[in-house]
């Protein structure tokens, strides 16, 4: 799902939630409240204050538009739009951001690491591309990188709660690293509050913990 803009009402990130991410946790309760292999693209509706970005409204336009493009299933339409966004308003990191995650959704991994460049290039250390690239190498295998992105994405903002989950999920899935997980998913649980799904991860991280 497209990022979504809302001047001062609402942060122009927390609509980062990708179709594929929601159809991948839905079935996550089924595997003793862990989360899945699948669930790593993680971008939650809940979010922090620090995202509140007053937009000019012509790029708060362009990205509605690109957003429904997207929804609708025509991702080549909605990246032609965020490719003009970028030109337009090339100070702004949100149509780059926007456009890795279209890419990744398409599994162009190389083409959405160019655009959290491109993102980076324009806000350097902006949590949510820091994130992404993260996921990216995730994705490429390259665990210890992708830890550094999350811990680099939480250093530059401490209250960015995805940058906790998808850290959480890579320490307990990938590294073996309950403690760290577990200390990642509360950490995201105290900025969002509710989410039953994480709050199922730790408690079953709980029961795991004692018997290391």
């Amino acid at each position: 799902m497209i990022e979504q803009a809302h001047c001062r009402m609402a942060s122009p990130l927390l609509a980062i939630v990708t179709i594929i991410v929601l159809s991948m946790l839905s079935g996550c309760g089924s595997m003793k409240a862990r989360p899945t292999d699948s669930a790593t693209v993680l971008e939650t509706q809940s979010g922090p204050a620090f995202l509140d970005e007053e937009l000019p409204s012509g790029l708060t336009s362009l990205l509605s538009q690109a957003r429904t493009e997207h929804q609708n299933e025509n991702s080549e339409r909605a990246l032609q739009i965020l490719q003009q966004a970028a030109q337009e308003f090339a100070e702004y990191p949100q149509p780059d951001v926007n456009r890795a995650i279209v890419y990744m959704q398409l599994e162009d991994y190389e083409q959405a690491m160019q655009a959290t460049e491109n993102a980076l290039s324009k806000r350097e250390l902006y949590a949510p591309a820091v994130n992404l690239q993260g996921v990216l190498h995730r994705i490429n295998g390259d665990f210890e990188q992708a830890k550094q992105s999350y811990q680099n994405a939480i250093a530059s903002e401490p209250n960015y709660a995805n940058a906790f989950l998808n850290l959480g999920i890579l320490a307990d899935l990938y590294l073996q690293d309950f403690t760290l997980a577990l200390s990642s998913f509360e950490a995201y649980l105290n900025l969002v509050k509710e989410d039953e799904k994480v709050k199922n991860w730790v408690v079953d991280l709980k029961q795991r913990i004692p018997e290391e």
